[in-house]
């Protein structure tokens, strides 16, 4: 099983991905493989970044799926200095547990992380309130490098959670390459709004000069 992935993917995945947290199969990247689909997962707890992806196809046009979690650590990854004119190739042996990544005529093969991922879906939205929740402004702006290296212009979208209290659930990000972002809000106690007495203060005078 053999999936091509472009090295800005990469590092927008390892964008959202967990460092050196005690849960460790967190620090990597998720290959979440099923029948017929599958998808590159990161979390670090506060945001998460999802990306479908498909295999490279075999001399009879068609690609292979072998269903399972493929965890691949996050300092083998780091370790690698992409080329950006050719996608870093992952090559899975389900049997060995392994991974070889080629990239740019050198190939790299390690262990895959001994561990069971979270059920990632359950924490994506899939439906949303629009109603304006607090979150995290250095979360929104990782957000916004995503959106970049996975090739979209401008701002990514984040649809709110919120709920009139002033809290609500996890918000859903629009992102290009039909990627799906997902972002945790802050807690957020409302109070009143009150201006500082600067604000209040009249305009200075303009004199002019005869």
């Amino acid at each position: 099983m053999k999936f091509a992935i472009e090295a800005d993917t990469i590092k927008a995945l390892l964008l959202a991905a967990a460092k050196k947290d005690v849960r460790y199969y967190l620090n990597g990247i998720l290959f979440d493989v099923r029948a017929t689909d599958a998808v590159a997962v990161t979390t670090d707890g506060h945001i998460m970044l999802a990306v479908p992806i498909s295999p490279e196809l075999d001399d009879n046009g068609t690609g292979s799926y072998f269903p399972g979690q493929y965890i691949v650590p996050r300092d083998v990854l780091e370790s690698i200095k992409p080329n950006k004119i050719f996608p870093l190739f992952f090559t899975f042996d389900p049997a060995a547990r392994t991974v070889t990544i080629a990239n740019a005529g050198t190939e790299t093969t390690v262990k895959l992380v001994d561990a069971t991922y979270p059920e990632w879906r359950r924490a994506v939205p899939k439906t949303v309130t629009d109603t304006v929740a607090q979150f995290d402004a250095e979360y929104v702006a990782t957000f916004g490098k995503i959106h970049k290296l996975l090739g979209g212009k401008y701002s990514p979208v984040i649809r709110h959670n919120g709920d009139d209290n002033g809290g609500g659930g996890a918000g859903r990000v629009i992102l290009a390459d039909n990627a799906v972002g997902v972002i945790m809000p802050m807690r957020y106690d409302r109070q009143p709004l009150e201006n500082p007495s600067w604000l209040e203060y009249p305009s200075a005078s303009v004199s002019v000069a005869a």
